[in-house]
């Protein structure tokens, strides 16, 4: 049988503050942390019971007075270990190569997914690297073709905008003339008169 895995005071306070702050679901949580959602609930509701007999006046008062340094200390540690992780992920989130060069595919907690989406980087952008003179067109091909999927209503100008975030510079008729290719134009129905029958035609734009 396995070793129950052991977790430390530090890291169930981290764990026990970002639960109370309820910015995000215990499955966001436990995915975050490596923990699973019932265990930081039951966290969280053996702390708010302990709540009130941390200021209980039964206790004396050089007990009080630790517990709240230590309680201060703790938060103040976690309030500046957030601010230092959202200063990183503004820093790597600016440069889609550097953040993708950040990804860590033998992670034993994190996938990948979960990864990208902490980096803000698209999962499809690492599995393609231009190995020759027309590898950008293929990444960009392969880079298109997925995103269609997602959004099929993607024209030109979304995503000529929408890779560019990812970090890939490429114009509005460069992207047109690829999906043009692919066969990815955006179908439009306009109402056309006809000459013969008066029925509705089919403009394919990009």
């Amino acid at each position: 049988m396995s070793k129950r895995k052991q977790h430390t005071p530090e890291f169930k306070a981290q764990v026990i503050l970002s639960a109370l702050r309820e910015k995000h679901t215990l499955a966001e949580l436990g995915a975050e942390f490596g923990v699973h959602p019932m265990l930081i609930a039951k966290w969280k509701r053996r702390a708010i019971d302990r709540m009130a007999h941390v200021f209980s006046n039964t206790d004396s008062g050089r007990d009080q007075a630790k517990q709240r340094a230590q309680m201060n200390s703790l938060f103040h540690e976690v309030g500046k270990l957030q601010v230092e992780l959202d200063w990183l992920r503004h820093v790597v989130r600016r440069s889609a190569p550097a953040a993708r060069a950040l990804v860590d595919r033998d992670h034993p907690k994190l996938s990948i997914s979960r990864q990208c989406e902490l980096l803000g980087v698209s999962r499809a952008s690492l599995y393609y690297r231009p190995l020759r003179s027309d590898g950008q067109e293929v990444l960009l091909q392969q880079l298109i073709k997925e995103q269609h999927q997602r959004a099929p209503t993607f024209g030109s100008r979304r995503m000529a905008a929408w890779l560019c975030a990812q970090g890939h510079a490429v114009g509005r008729r460069r992207v047109g003339r690829i999906m043009g290719q692919l066969g990815l134009l955006v179908g439009r129905t306009r109402p056309q008169p006809s000459a013969e029958s008066g029925s509705r035609q089919v403009r394919l734009v990009a």
